[in-house]
């Protein structure tokens, strides 16, 4: 019973199937889900409220009418790397265990977005 697929081979073309396709075939679409959005979309939130990153997670849930949440292994590093370029600053909790993270926006956070505020919203349209 186990491994019974394992001597299975795969169709012919099948690799070609699952690699197929025009450019023009395939319809190009931007997504949420493609890490420079996301950046846009947590530094948007963190810009409304100032957020610890459950809740950063919890209003990308929302703005995904809940059919999308981006997991903690993506929003941590993301937020590492928002606040390393400048664009958020963390509170440090006050007690270790303690109260958690909190991230702001920055003034270069506030401009960047800013700059990038039509490209975030072509990206509500196509996602809403």
């Amino acid at each position: 019973m186990f491994g019974r697929h394992a001597h299975r081979t795969p169709r012919e073309g099948a690799a070609l199937h699952v690699a197929g396709g025009t450019q023009g075939e395939r319809k190009k679409r931007r997504r949420m889900s493609d890490s420079g959005h996301l950046r846009l979309a947590i530094l948007e939130s963190i810009g409304e409220c100032a957020r610890d990153a459950e809740g950063v997670i919890e209003a990308l849930t929302a703005r995904g009418g809940g059919f999308y949440g981006p997991s903690p292994g993506f929003v941590y590093p993301m937020l590492s790397l928002l606040e390393d370029q400048g664009y958020i600053a963390a509170n440090e909790p006050h007690e270790p265990g303690g109260a958690r993270r909190r991230y702001t926006i920055t003034r270069t956070g506030r401009r960047y977005l800013d700059e990038n505020q039509p490209f975030l919203n072509a990206i509500s349209v196509e996602d809403g």
